[in-house]
C-alpha cells in the first residue's frame, strides 16, 4: 500500500524515459509545482533525481527548491548514490531547506543481493555523504531505501524491488504527508524539525555526515505531529563502537549481548574522514560466543 496510501499524486515529468534531462526543465517543473500549489493542494514534493558532485547549495535547482519550501511545500530530495566517499552531496540534495534523505535498510527488506545484506538496520554503502561544499551537514535523515517493493510502471498489479536514495526519499515524503494529515497547521520547518528530532540517533553523537539526524522513525514523527498516544513497534537495540587501527595485522574486538534473537544482526563500518581516493582493506566480522561467523 505504500507509506501514505490515502495521498493523491501529482506527477511532474522533467526527465526522459532514460532518466536524463536538463537543469532548465527540472527548474521549470519545480516552478510549476510552486505556481500550482493551491490549484492541486500540493503539500509535499519529492525529487528522486540529482546531479553528481559536491554542491554548496547555491546552484539554480537548489535555489528553487528552497523557494518551494518558502512557498509552503515540504521538499524531499534524494541524497544521491555516490557514497561512501565524503562530499558526495550534489544538487539539489545540498539545498539548505530541503529534507535530504540517505538510505538505510529496514529489518526485513529482502534477500541478499551483491554487496547488500538482506536483513537488519544498516547504512547502505552507496548512500551519499556530507559535508556539503560549503561545510554544512547533510543528509538530514536516513530512511528505508534498500530492497523497497514498489509499483512497476506501466502495470496495474506488478511490482519491482529497487534500492537507492530514490526510494528512501519518497518513503520520507509519505511520512511527511501523514504528519500533515495529523496536523495540517505544521509549517515546512516544523515538519523537518520533527522528522529529525524523532529520529533514532545511530552514532550517538548527534547529526552527522553519514546518517544525518539518524534512522527515520515514522511512528514517532506522526505521533509527535498529531500529539497522539500509542506504543511504537519493538526494534533491536543498537550500539555505536569506535576504534583505531594503526597498521597491517592490527585489530579491534568488541563484545555485545544479543537480548532478542528474533531480530536480525546487522553492522555498518564507517571509516571517518575517508574520501574514496584511497583503498584501505578492512574486514568486519560478527561472531558468536564460540567464535563462529
Amino acid at each position: 500500500k505504500g507509506v501514505a496510501p490515502g495521498a493523491a499524486l501529482v506527477g511532474v515529468k522533467v526527465l526522459d524515459r532514460r532518466g536524463s534531462g536538463t537543469t532548465s526543465d527540472v527548474n521549470a517543473g519545480i516552478q510549476w509545482v510552486i505556481d500550482n500549489k493551491a490549484t492541486h493542494g500540493i503539500e509535499v514534493g519529492n525529487m528522486s533525481l540529482g546531479v553528481e558532485g559536491c554542491s554548496n547549495g547555491t546552484d539554480s535547482t537548489s535555489t528553487i527548491v528552497n523557494a518551494a519550501v518558502d512557498a509552503g511545500i515540504v521538499m524531499m530530495v534524494s541524497a544521491g548514490n555516490e557514497g561512501p566517499g565524503t562530499c558526495t552531496i550534489g544538487s539539489p540534495a545540498a539545498a539548505e531547506k530541503a529534507i535530504t534523505v540517505g538510505a538505510m535498510a529496514d529489518l526485513y527488506p529482502g534477500t541478499k543481493s551483491g554487496s547488500l545484506p538482506g536483513r537488519g538496520y544498516y547504512l547502505a554503502y552507496f548512500s551519499s555523504r556530507g559535508l556539503t561544499a560549503d561545510g554544512r551537514t547533510k543528509p538530514d535523515i536516513s530512511s528505508p531505501g534498500v530492497f523497497i517493493n514498489a509499483a512497476l510502471a506501466g502495470t496495474t498489479s506488478d511490482y519491482q524491488v529497487l534500492s537507492g536514495t530514490s526510494m528512501s526519499s519518497p518513503f520520507t515524503a509519505g511520512v511527511a504527508a501523514l504528519m500533515l494529515d495529523a496536523n495540517s497547521s505544521l509549517t515546512t520547518a516544523q515538519v523537518k524539525d520533527l522528522i529529525k528530532s524523532t529520529a533514532i540517533d545511530w552514532d550517538n553523537v548527534g547529526a552527522d555526515i553519514d546518517y544525518g539526524a539518524g534512522r527515520l522513525d515514522g511512528f514517532a514523527a506522526v505521533k509527535s505531529a498529531g500529539s497522539f498516544s500509542g506504543t511504537n513497534i519493538s526494534t533491536p537495540k543498537h550500539e555505536y563502537l569506535t576504534g583505531n587501527l594503526t597498521g597491517t595485522g592490527d585489530f579491534d574486538e568488541f563484545t555485545f549481548q544479543v537480548s532478542d534473537t528474533s531480530f536480525p544482526l546487522a553492522s555498518t563500518l564507517i571509516m571517518t574522514g575517508w574520501t574514496g581516493s584511497s583503498s584501505p582493506d578492512f574486514d568486519l566480522e560478527i561472531r558468536d560466543g564460540g567464535g563462529n561467523p
